[in-house]
């Protein structure tokens, strides 16, 4: 799955929507307690005179994940992650999306960025391109009662954005990728975020380049198979919710509906039909934000109630999906 093609990005600010695409889902699995570095950010010299710059550590009962920003080569300086025993690391390894210095700068993440809401992500000038970026985020994950991981996010490009997300794993001693998704197809956002007790969800969403065709989106939640070497599709159930705005007959009735929002109420809205949303009648449309949590789904009804929406709303429950791809012509 090493495929980097660029994707045209759709500036839908999804708020409180699809932080998701990737959360880590497994029964019992959560947010990890995440400590810091006593000083984050700090550059350290290596034996051969080099800097390292390290950004953050994760504390887990075993040792540590740190991520940090290896000494810059000729190609560039790789962010990777590194496994600390006793403030010492043991084991390393580089994440595929090169900065092109150690210039970081603390940017607030949210579903739209690929990641949880309310973290931050490591953001730095892209090595391969002028005016390109990367922004890193990670996030430790409990799997299961033993297991722990670092979730880590890239989301990198200029004009056109992909997200990378990796889960990093200590197996015999190394560090390994236990999961990679990318997103790099046409008109395609993905997010990965962590929600106790879950894990990891994957909230896949594919953008219509026709104003006539609605958006759609899928959601799958992952968990760590019997043999602990792998993350598997979970079974069915319910993994995040939906705020429902009007009833369209149309994907063209709903986006010029959106278009026409003078208070810009739906700014941050998508346009799905019931191929995406089962409650949404079939062969209508309406406008859609994703949510991951509940509590974040009543928040933004009462804020469109403020900001002036008449049309109906509902807030709905999205079960996981069977397979993530929809592909459209």
């Amino acid at each position: 799955m090493e495929h980097f093609t660029r994707t045209p990005q759709r500036t839908l600010f999804l708020t409180g929507c699809l932080s998701l695409l990737l959360t880590l889902l497994v029964s019992g699995c959560s947010h990890a307690d995440t400590v810091p570095s006593t000083n984050p950010n700090t550059p350290i010299a290596t034996p051969d005179g080099k800097t390292y710059l390290a950004l953050e550590r994760f504390n887990t009962k075993q040792g540590a994940f740190e991520l940090g920003i290896a000494p810059c080569t000729a190609e560039g300086c790789a962010f990777e992650v590194r496994w600390l025993e006793k403030n010492k690391p043991v084991a390393v390894i580089a994440l595929p999306i090169l900065a092109a210095d150690q210039a970081t700068k603390k940017q607030a993440t949210d579903l739209a960025s690929g990641a949880d809401t309310g973290l931050y992500a490591w953001g730095s000038r892209a090595a391969w391109m002028d005016d390109s970026s990367v922004s890193t985020v990670a996030r430790l994950v409990s799997l299961d009662t033993d297991t722990v991981g670092l979730l880590v996010t890239q989301r990198f490009g200029y004009e056109y954005i992909n997200q990378l997300h990796r889960l990093v794993v200590l197996r015999d001693g190394k560090l390994v990728f236990l999961w990679e998704f990318t997103d790099g197809r046409d008109y395609v956002s993905s997010s990965a975020v962590v929600l106790p007790p879950s894990g990891i969800t994957l909230l896949y969403r594919q953008y219509h380049y026709k104003s006539s065709e609605p958006d759609s989106i899928r959601i799958m939640r992952f968990i760590l198979n019997k043999d602990k070497n792998a993350l598997v599709p979970a079974p069915v159930g319910v993994v995040a919710m939906a705020l429902v705005a009007g009833d369209f007959i149309s994907s063209a009735a709903a986006y010029n509906s959106r278009e026409k929002d003078v208070n810009h109420c739906f700014r941050s809205y998508d346009v799905y039909s019931s191929d995406s949303i089962t409650n949404i009648p079939k062969n209508h449309s309406a406008l859609v934000q994703v949510f991951v949590r509940r509590e974040e789904a009543v928040a933004e009804r009462q804020r469109l109630i403020q900001c002036g929406v008449r049309l109906t709303m509902s807030i709905v429950d999205i079960f996981s999906s069977p397979t993530l791809y929809q592909d459209k012509e």
